[in-house]
């Protein structure tokens, strides 16, 4: 079970301390890497240089950050951190040394907590460690670790790509160098993969009389990315596809596909997760991205 953590001065706190022990950021910053799309250019990397791969369900499941510390009254903290900075607080009974400080990388559910990677460990950062002593540091924490609300467990992952071809319509593949740091923001060898037919995009809703003003970002700051009309036939299809969307409201975000070489767009849900639309640069990778089509069989030799 998951508590929201609703006052915002501890809230702030928590972020404040999280970025303190971790990244050196500003308070209200999410501090995990990021991957890339793939592109052909990126290929040398995986066939030079030592990657571990894993799938994850990006649709079904929430990114976020677990850290444990101590509250000024030297209280255990268990919280979950999400990428719109909300905070969780969750009941985690683990060593008091992990109290110290600790931060992980997981995916979440009502139910299930993931781990992924962990960047500190008992207040010692361990970004400069291998992904194989990382992940060693996840393994003997969860094992003394028990939480009645969820079931805990390790990212299952591979050194041979081979044992990913099954990727489900909710999974991306993700490509990990072992041997390189930990970043935070985006990782440029940090990679990942999902056909390319599949590779979407999200946009902000903004109605204009009749209109839908679709907006993307630059720096963070909304920009107009395309306007849909509903004075003719085709535009008042797709405005009456997206008002019936689930969760629709004015300013949300939601996803479309463009589908290629024809360029259709397809209207796909609201994601209540992100709290930006995609980039105007990011938009131009992706359709870069739609235009290469790498398929798996060129993520090996």
């Amino acid at each position: 079970m998951a508590t929201e953590i609703i006052n915002e001065d501890f809230k702030k706190q928590i972020i404040f301390l999280l970025n303190n022990h971790w990244t050196g950021k500003h308070d209200m910053y999410f501090p995990l890497q990021n991957a890339i799309n793939i592109e052909r250019k990126h290929l040398f990397k995986l066939f030079n240089y030592k990657y571990i791969f894993y799938k994850k369900d990006t649709v079904n499941t929430k990114r976020a950050v677990l850290f444990l510390f101590k509250d000024a009254s030297g209280n255990n903290m268990s919280v979950i951190v999400f990428k719109d900075l909300s905070v969780y607080q969750v009941k985690f009974e683990t060593l008091d040394e992990y109290y110290n400080g600790s931060i992980f990388e997981i995916s979440y559910t009502d139910t299930c907590i993931t781990v992924y990677d962990a960047f500190l460990i008992s207040g010692n950062k361990i970004n400069y460690q291998s992904f194989e002593e990382r992940i060693s540091e996840v393994e003997i924490m969860l094992n003394n670790s028990n939480s009645t609300h969820f079931f805990l467990k390790m990212v299952s992952f591979s050194e041979d790509v081979h044992n990913f071809k099954e990727i489900a319509d909710n999974e991306e593949l993700f490509m990990l160098p072992t041997r390189l740091p930990i970043l935070t923001g985006i990782n440029f060898s940090f990679f990942k993969w999902k056909p390319a037919e599949k590779i979407t995009l999200c946009l902000q809703v903004n109605e204009e009389n009749d209109d839908i003003i679709l907006m993307s970002s630059n720096f963070k700051k909304l920009i107009t990315f395309a306007r849909i009309h509903g004075d003719n036939s085709k535009g008042n299809e797709y405005i009456k596809q997206i008002k019936n969307l689930e969760n629709y409201n004015n300013d949300c975000i939601i996803e479309i596909n463009i589908e290629f070489p024809e360029g259709s767009i397809v209207i796909k849900n609201v994601n209540t997760d992100k709290i930006y639309p995609t980039s105007v640069r990011i938009i131009e990778k992706i359709l870069f991205n739609k235009h290469e089509g790498i398929q798996f069989e060129e993520l090996y030799k």
